[in-house]
């Protein structure tokens, strides 16, 4: 009898431990995405939070812009802006490097006056969508940037 209550408290203690560690997830053996590609502007005015709706719908038939990323690392925006019958477009041309599921472009953009501008961004990928990583104090990424988005 002794045995077997010693056998039931060993499986108390082993299956516990062994759905522990199962549920961990090594970042060396997790694959990211692949986020080569050229990604298109989109911005859901739907979810944008109630004070920034009428902007972001306002937006929306103003500005067209294109991200691509390439497989050497480099990255082209091409954006495009229509206001009152005028319009007007830029491109910058720069770098990209992944780390885990964050994207980090760094670019140069040449203005009018022929200054450079540093044109850096973080964004998320998810679900093959480039989110503006948006920091709060924590580190932890906020949602409040989620309807402005970048879509293959």
């Amino acid at each position: 009898m002794k045995k077997f209550f010693m056998l039931i408290i060993t499986v108390m203690i082993t299956v516990p431990m062994l759905l522990t560690t199962a549920g961990c997830k090594s970042d060396e053996n997790e694959k990211w995405p692949d986020p080569t590609g050229t990604y298109k502007l989109k911005i859901d005015a739907e979810k944008a939070p109630d004070d920034q709706k009428a902007l972001a719908q306002t937006m929306t038939g103003m500005v067209d812009m294109t991200i691509v990323l390439t497989e050497d690392g480099k990255v082209r925006a091409d954006v495009a802006l229509s206001v009152m019958g005028q319009s007007s477009s830029r491109s910058t041309e720069g770098t990209w490097t992944q780390e885990k599921n964050k994207i980090l472009i760094t670019g140069t953009e040449q203005t009018d006056s022929g200054l450079p501008i540093k044109t850096d961004g973080e964004f998320e990928i998810r679900e093959e969508k480039l989110f503006f990583a948006a920091q709060m104090g924590s580190g932890e990424s906020s949602g409040e940037t989620d309807y402005i988005y970048f879509e293959k």
